[in-house]
């Protein structure tokens, strides 16, 4: 049409035109039509020169092709994902339909490309583009958006069962292990899950909603898929108020450190202190480093924070040895990216030789989790850590995922029992055995054991008795500022409860019942035996007790509140095996005192009320019973 007009109106016309090879094989051309007039004006014919185009229009494409996709993996990029989300939420609000958007990041991806290289790191996104690609249906659109970042958009949603079940099955698919450039690597993700809603204005807030949702997602331990909730919003604007908050207190030099005492478990002497982050904001008072350690490690702003403690804590030490206050290690705590710096070694030597202070008085703490991440390369680090003078320990024990054949590799000096251990140890026979089993594992590695978080004297005479090197915890002494701290261990004085509170020949015997009356009977009964004789009217009471003394005898009553005396029994039977155990009642339950006899849990059923030369007898019987079985391990 536009040749036949060019003609009729006698001008010239450039045109491009689509034509196909006797192969059928496509091509373009452009083709310039121009008239040519005789002498007197008249036009006689036209000229027509073409071009094959071919390349151009290729290359055209290619270029459209590539402002909307992305290179690596051929996925649409963000502009596209977008034009498509508009599209579909325009067409879904009109039949009152929803749209979901699901937003996955990659756990750990930075590791891949930092440890593996960028090569494999592309490899591992293409797998895992083809692997989502797989799951999804034809009407369905995946973009890459960032790094390790992707959205799906799913237009024909679905009940939220099927969706969850397909958020499942994406998490699945990503984490089955792969060979990539001969490496076998397994990666995990975090999915995060928004549905369109009406009251949006911009359909692009469905993704940042879904973002929020994958954050959550990764909060909860990664490799699982949440929900946008509205209260995430609130979260992320207080995040974002505290990250500028915190970039302020880093330049107006707001934080300080405070100071935590390390006692040693026997001698009570003091061992080192280590240093603590603290907060003290002037509108919105101490923030807690729960709080704000997280977001300065999501903003990087933690490589700043950590160079800044160590050297804080180095200069805090030296001036106390110089001032002949106390020559002592001080601990302080790595974050994984500060520790993973490829001149984090050079950093810290410059940092010791500026300070004045010898390496061996630096005491490095690092998480279970950091073991985790390329380990030659953790192990080789530490090599060169401990040929330095600096020490080590491992942080938090018990809640990572130390593996035992690395424990054995790594230059430790100390393991650091996890406050959670501890809390409930006088009382609960798995706390109390998994300390047990971290202390005796780490002393035949040859490594030093400190307990955190010990509170009560009940909490470190158990651990005593248990082995444990070093305490740390309120019970000693709080958290405290560099001038507090200076003043603290300037006035320490060792603590008295650091020994037993009876010798190890005392017979002691302990009795429990709820009720005052029996218990000064039972005195009265025994108090020309040679007991020291210790009483209580709650099993929690009786714990206590029994962590702080050596007792070989106990007789508790039937009926208690909260715990029954066979109950009560079978539990010390598990914690303190050695004890001989009584039960004294007035009450038979006999089902339940036969089974705690058949277990073991009880030597003798007495009953009330009882006869004074009977009670007197059987409780010599008890003592001589302890007495042989002592006799029969040593022999």
């Amino acid at each position: 049409g536009q040749i036949r007009q060019a003609i009729a109106d006698r001008q010239e016309c450039s045109v491009v035109l689509k034509n196909y090879r006797k192969d059928n094989s496509l091509f373009w051309n452009n083709l310039f039509l121009a008239p040519v007039p005789d002498d007197h004006g008249e036009i006689t014919h036209y000229i027509g020169v073409q071009n094959d185009i071919t390349a151009q229009k290729q290359y055209e494409r290619e270029l459209a092709y590539n402002t909307s996709h992305d290179l690596l993996t051929g996925l649409p990029n963000r502009g596209l994902f977008q034009d498509r989300l508009t599209q579909v939420c325009s067409i879904s609000s009109r039949h009152g339909d929803k749209v979901a958007v699901l937003f996955i990041a990659l756990d750990g991806f930075k590791l891949i490309n930092d440890s593996l290289g960028h090569v494999t790191g592309d490899e591992v996104l293409k797998l895992v583009s083809t692997r989502i690609l797989m799951q999804i249906q034809p009407g369905d659109t995946l973009a890459r958006i960032g790094g390790d970042e992707f959205v799906l958009l799913l237009p024909d949603l679905q009940d939220r069962t099927s969706l969850q079940n397909f958020a499942q099955r994406i998490l699945s698919v990503i984490s089955e292990s792969a060979s990539v450039n001969g490496q076998t690597i397994q990666i995990t993700a975090s999915i995060g899950i928004s549905l369109s809603g009406s009251e949006l204005a911009d359909p692009m807030q469905i993704v940042q909603q879904a973002d929020l949702a994958m954050y959550k997602a990764k909060q909860s331990g990664r490799n699982n898929y949440q929900w946008y909730t509205p209260d995430m919003d609130i979260t992320l604007n207080k995040r974002l108020n505290l990250k500028s908050l915190l970039k302020n207190a880093i330049e107006n030099q707001e934080l300080e450190l405070y100071y935590q005492p390390q006692v040693d478990a026997v001698s009570g002497k003091l061992t080192g202190i280590e240093a603590l982050l603290r907060w003290p904001h002037p509108e919105l008072g101490f923030i807690s480093p729960e709080e704000f350690i997280p977001v300065a490690e999501d903003t990087g702003l933690i490589i700043e924070l950590g160079q800044w403690v160590i050297e804080q804590a180095c200069a805090f030490n030296y001036a106390m040895q110089q001032r002949g206050v106390a020559t002592l290690p001080v601990a302080v705590n790595l974050s994984t990216l500060q520790f993973q710096r490829s001149n984090f070694i050079e950093q810290l030597q410059q940092i010791l030789v500026e300070k004045q202070l010898e390496p061996r008085y630096l005491e490095l703490e690092l998480t279970e989790s950091l073991l985790l991440d390329n380990i030659e390369h953790v192990i080789e680090r530490l090599h060169q850590l401990k040929q330095l003078g600096i020490r080590i320990a491992i942080d938090d024990f018990g809640t990572g995922y130390s593996s035992l054949n690395y424990l054995k590799m790594l230059p430790i000096d100390k393991l650091k029992i996890d406050r959670s251990f501890i809390r409930d140890i006088v009382s609960d026979k798995r706390d109390a055995a998994i300390c047990r089993a971290i202390i005796a594992m780490a002393h035949q590695l040859d490594i030093a054991v400190v307990a955190e978080g010990v509170e009560t004297s009940a909490q470190a005479a158990l651990l005593r008795k248990s082995l444990c090197d070093e305490f740390q915890g309120y019970h000693f002494a709080r958290p405290m500022s560099a001038s507090d701290t200076e003043r603290f261990l300037r006035q320490y004085e060792i603590k008295c409860d650091t020994t037993a509170h009876n010798a190890d020949s005392a017979q002691t015997l302990l009795l429990v019942d709820d009720e005052d009356n029996i218990l000064h009977a039972l005195k009265r009964s025994l108090r020309k035996e040679p007991y020291q004789v210790l009483t209580c009217t709650s099993a929690a009471q009786a714990f206590e007790l029994l962590a702080l003394h050596d007792v070989q005898v106990i007789v508790s009553d039937q009926r208690m509140p909260k715990m029954s005396g066979t109950e009560f029994l079978s539990q010390v039977k598990d914690m303190y095996p050695d004890t001989v155990r009584l039960v004294l009642s007035g009450y038979t339950d006999l089902r339940s005192v036969t089974e705690a006899i058949n277990r073991g849990a009880i030597y003798k059923f007495l009953t009330k009320p009882w006869h004074d030369e009977e009670l007197r007898s059987e409780i010599a019987a008890a003592f001589k019973r302890y007495a042989e079985q002592v006799q029969k391990r040593k022999h």
